[in-house]
């Protein structure tokens, strides 16, 4: 009798990997096909060489390769999950805690293989997981059409034998395993084929957390020019070179370059720079200047190479500004040969590494660029790598696909809360492997019985139909107002802090982000555009409003977008902060002691728009030669306590002192000055007035308040708020924003208009509109660019207007209908459903998005299959939904199906955000467990491999068309599961001591329990007690301390 074939697409989640394991282990009537792209961390390596089970390399989103590998299988039924990998030479463009370099994936993994644990999955044992969380490491990904760098989280690599393809294109080159997901040009996941446009990164947003830092040249100290240190290293780069005479012993640098000018320049900055002496050959074709000095050498060739196959670019000219950035590349082209004009800025190298260099270079310069590689039919000649510098791609640039077999290692990066990370030449975008969360955790199974292919891959495509059942979201612009500025929902983590209204009270609360909801959509979205807001959000969107344009206590609404069409007189919410964790009057300085805290904030406020530190040191002789511990109590009178002269005791030259002032660019006649110089009295500051051709100031001198101030940055570009200061209460947060809306140029009478603050930096003006929202502003940024002279000097750039009114809230206008097609997303947040959102640099508050029976109460019966859905929110009727499609497909095409609805599950391998691991794992790290409310909801409980073994029962026995509740029949309050945990990790009062109770978030259904009496009538029971289940779920994760570092955690 020939074994029923299951099709298995995606066995790496939480319950599928043990749905295999379990399905090959205890049945024997069914074959098994797995179909992943590659396996990751958790693997099935013992399963696929088991002889029921088949494992095809292949990706479920492809739906060709699907239909090829349904036609050879043939499955009888389809359940469902992949990976993917690149090849151990990709260079990665990464930044480290001090500069950005660009570096082999296999090299980037053996330089922190000692430094970090490896981890395996315990059934695979060729797949290596090492995790970087503690590693301040940043790897490049793209957010909005921009790049941006983001922690690497986790690298992973297996063995790998077989084919690989290799792209080469106009945008890029990548060499990727045939399943690997790419990014096409319309940011849609792709494989890689003929035809397909890869996706490249073209502008990356600048980074001010590296260090400008030129002095790299060992043990000389640059002298001159930073443009001479430019056009120095722009010239060997592209035409100098580094030898060895053996004959001499000589350690040879050159520059050779047809423009005589040039080479006396270069001779001239060694000479300055180097003191060294150099030889200018003036030949007809070609001039060139030597040096011979080994220092010099060693040090050239460590910063940029040796032979023009291994030249590369410093590291510290990634951390240039912008326009220094220009100027460099403005040397490169110049000295490869090209007049640097619009139409003729080319650059053509041999080193690989210099070709992935320059494609960051330009990139964050916003240089658009296109890239081709030469490959030479004699091997003796190396291939070209060309780009060029223009908005018009060139033509030339044929694009080639090759498949090649790869033998080796491949990689992975998991990239900080993004799937995306760059590598390759030309910063081409790829998707990092990802077990999808809605299969990790998914508990419903979707069963197909498969009379042909076709039917099978129709089925597949129905699987899919559940991507369309779109929860109620906002567009891709639009961005979270949080405590640290504006973020873009791939900038954002879960526990992040947004800003929400209360719909009861109307007051501003700070909330915690319980997830982070991301969809792809095509279809219709409103926009509501007006002269105080804009936002674009799905039809189904629940948006928040009130009746009233300036009544303080208005009663607050809800509709959804569509109602709001044709709606009148309906404007958006505001408040102010009612309630903050800091109270207190006074505040403690380190160093310091205890200050006013009113004062102290509006002090902040005013360095924060017009201060700040100004630390020098200098070199003095020393007259007694000693340091200052010795110079302090062998100079002194024992006596007197007086200082005395000693004349030359010690052996100290020099001494070094240090000046520690910190700036006010306050005027005199400015009116801030008296309330700044008042505030400044009261924390005890004594602080002086100067006046010179750079303006004038207030100043003072102190190490400890230097030490405080630095916290709110250094330069206009970097100043921000510190999160924690949103700590405080209403009154302290208002004397901040009026410092700092005073140190920006402006009275003191805010009441009643509409004012604005200027910033050069953008975190800033993020962090403004929070804070305006705090003490009951609505808030508008603008981007503004000024040109302005200074003594003949053109000073250019962007700032951010924030604008501020308390006068009437915004109107909502009649929205727009539009076409979108591209991400969409939004957040779960506590208790409000609710949170301030930002676009095109409008801040408005809108609705957000949130189980299919619903809630029962404490004493009613158990849900049956028969039960009616009852959803209470637009997640739960989505969920509810997909059964709906289900059944009609059914109805329509005659498709047969199970469904499966079960209750918790818990076991190995679940993620960290689900109860039972976040408990152990919160308990293992001693910090606090938060439990909504008061701990009492109810919920029934079963272990992961009952769930596995009920649909192998249901796949063996069940009659077509039906739909099985699963439990284990075990129901206890979140609470009870909680002191369980504790109980049996024995960690004491302790342990129990971690128990925090949150507030219950709105719409939190009381109790779910459900009828499991039909799946017990097919000959289902399950297998593990509550206890004895729990045991070995909480053994697991003591024994696999490992799994928490993990993404899958």
């Amino acid at each position: 009798m020939s074994k029923k074939k299951v099709l298995c697409t995606g066995s790496c989640g939480f319950i599928f990997s043990n749905f295999v394991r379990l399905g090959i282990r205890y049945t024997t009537d069914y074959a098994f096909v797995s179909v992943d792209k590659v396996a990751t961390a958790h693997s099935l390596n013992n399963v696929y060489a088991h002889n029921r089970h088949k494992f095809h390399l292949a990706d479920v989103a492809d739906a060709h390769i699907m239909d090829k590998i349904f036609e050879l299988e043939r499955p009888d039924i389809v359940v469902h999950g992949a990976a993917e990998s690149v090849s151990e030479d990709t260079i990665i463009p990464y930044m480290g805690p001090k500069k950005i370099e660009h570096i082999e994936i296999r090299d980037l993994w053996d330089r922190f293989e000692k430094r970090n644990e490896l981890t395996e999955d315990s059934f695979e044992k060729t797949v290596e997981v090492m995790n970087l969380d503690s590693e301040q490491q940043r790897a490049l990904t793209i957010k909005n059409g921009f790049g941006q760098w983001r922690q690497i989280k986790q690298i992973s690599r297996h063995w790998y034998d077989g084919p690989m393809i290799r792209m080469v294109q106009k945008w890029g080159e990548i060499n990727v395993t045939p399943n690997h997901c790419i990014y096409n040009s319309n940011m849609s996941l792709v494989k890689p084929s003929e035809g397909v446009e890869l996706l490249s990164i073209r502008n990356i947003e600048p980074s001010h957390s590296l260090k400008d830092n030129i002095d790299e040249f060992g043990e000389f100290h640059w002298k001159t020019s930073i443009d001479d240190l430019l056009f120095m290293v722009a010239f060997y780069i592209t035409e100098g070179w580094a030898s060895f005479n053996k004959a001499n012993g000589g350690y040879i640098v050159g520059f050779c370059q047809n423009e005589l000018e040039d080479v006396k320049r270069v001779s001239n900055i060694l000479k300055s720079n180097f003191n060294l002496n150099t030889y200018i050959n003036k030949a007809r074709k070609c001039k060139f200047v030597t040096v011979s000095n080994k220092k010099l050498f060693e040090n050239i060739i460590k910063l940029c190479g040796k032979n023009s196959g291994a030249k590369r670019l410093p590291s510290f000219i990634f951390t240039l500004n912008k326009n220094l950035k220009k100027k460099f590349i403005e040397y490169l082209v110049y000295f490869d040969g090209h007049k640097y004009t619009e139409t003729n800025k080319k650059y053509t190298t041999n080193s690989r590494l210099l070709a992935a260099q320059l494609s960051t270079l330009f990139s964050m310069v916003g240089q658009n660029y296109s890239y081709g590689r030469k490959i030479h039919k004699e091997k003796k000649w190396s291939d070209n790598f060309n780009f060029q510098l223009s908005d018009k791609y060139n033509k030339l640039n044929k694009s080639r696909y090759e498949e090649h077999h790869y033998k080796g290692w491949v990689y992975d990066l998991e990239i900080d809360d993004t799937h995306k990370f760059v590598c390759g030449l030309g910063n081409v975008v790829v998707h990092n492997s990802h077990v999808d969360d809605s299969i990790a955790s998914a508990n419903p199974f979707i069963m197909s019985n498969v009379l042909g292919t076709q039917v099978i891959a129709d089925a597949c495509v129905k699987h899919k139909v559940e991507r369309l059942i779109y929860i109620s979201c906002y567009d891709s612009m639009t961005r979270a107002v949080t405590r640290g500025g504006l973020k873009y929902w791939h900038e954002l983590n879960v526990g992040d802090s947004v800003l929400s209204i209360n719909p009861s009270t109307g007051n501003v609360e700070e909330k915690k982000i319980n997830k982070i909801i991301v969809q792809d959509y095509n279809g219709k979205m409103m926009r509501f555009k007006s002269e105080r807001s804009d936002f674009c959000v799905t039809p189904n969107h629940r948006c928040i409003y009130t009746d009233h344009a300036t009544k303080q206590d208005s009663k607050l609404y809800w509709s959804s977008a569509e109602g709001l069409f044709n709606s009148k007189n309906k404007y958006l919410p505001t408040g102010k902060l009612c309630s903050s964790t800091n109270q207190n009057s006074t505040i403690n300085v380190n160093g310091v002691g205890e200050v006013d805290a009113s004062a102290l904030f509006y002090i902040c406020g005013v360095f924060i728009a017009d201060g700040f530190n100004a630390y020098q040191e200098k070199k003095i002789p020393n007259k007694t030669g000693l340091d200052r511990h010795d110079f302090l109590t062998k100079c002194r009178d024992s006596k007197t306590g007086k200082f005395i002269k000693t004349g030359k005791v010690g052996d100290n030259e020099t001494t070094t002192c240090h000046s520690y002032r910190i700036f006010f660019d306050v005027p005199q006649n400015d009116k801030a000055r008296d309330r700044l110089e008042s505030c400044l009295k009261l924390v005890g500051i004594k602080f002086y007035s100067h006046k010179n051709k750079s303006g004038e100031h207030i100043y003072f001198s102190s190490k400890e308040w230097m030490g405080f101030f630095k916290q709110f940055g250094y330069l206009a570009k970097n100043k921000q708020i510190p999160e924690r200061v949103f700590n405080y209460n209403y009154n302290l947060l208002l004397s901040l924003w009026e410092g700092i809306h005073d140190g920006d140029g402006h009275g003191n009478n805010i009441s009643g208009r509409t004012v604005n603050i200027t910033t050069v930096s953008d975190m800033l003006a993020g962090q403004l509109c929070y804070l305006g929202a705090c003490i009951g502003f609505t808030s508008k940024i603008k981007k503004k660019h000024s040109i302005s002279f200074l003594d003949g000097r053109k000073i250019e750039g962007d700032s951010n207007v924030v604008y501020f009114s308390q006068v009437r809230r915004p109107k909502i206008s009649k929205p727009t209908e539009i076409d979108y097609s591209g991400k969409i997303w939004c957040l779960s947040v506590e208790d409000n459903k609710n949170f301030l959102t930002e676009r095109n640099g409008y801040i408005t508050y809108s609705g957000n998005t949130d189980e299919v029976y619903g809630q029962l109460g404490k004493d009613d019966d158990p849900w049956t299959e028969n039960g009616r859905l009852s959803p209470r929110n637009p997640y739960s009727a989505s969920k509810a939904a997909g059964e709906l499609i289900v059944k009609a497909t059914s109805q329509t095409h005659g498709l047969k199906y199970n469904i499966t609805r079960s209750c918790n599950n818990y076991g190995p391998r679940q993620s960290a955000k689900n109860l039972v691991p976040k408990i152990i794992r919160n308990i293992l790290h001693k910090k606090p467990v938060p439990i909504y409310g008061t701990g009492n909801q109810l919920r029934e409980w079963i272990h992961v491999a009952d769930n596995c073994f009920a649909v192998l029962k249901i796949l063996e026995s069940a009659l077509p068309n039906e739909t099985y509740n699963i439990s284990a029949g075990h129901e206890i309050s979140n609470l009870e599961m909680f002191h369980n945990i504790c109980n049996i990790m024995g960690v004491g009062q302790e342990g129990h001591d971690l128990l925090t109770f949150v507030e219950d978030r709105k719409g939190h259904d009381f109790r779910y329990s459900v009828d499991y009496s039909k799946i017990k009538s097919i000959g289902w029971e399950p297998k593990f007690r509550f206890k004895k289940g729990l045991n070995q779920c909480i053994n697991w994760y003591l024994r696999n301390p490992w799994f928490f570092r993990t993404s899958s955690a």
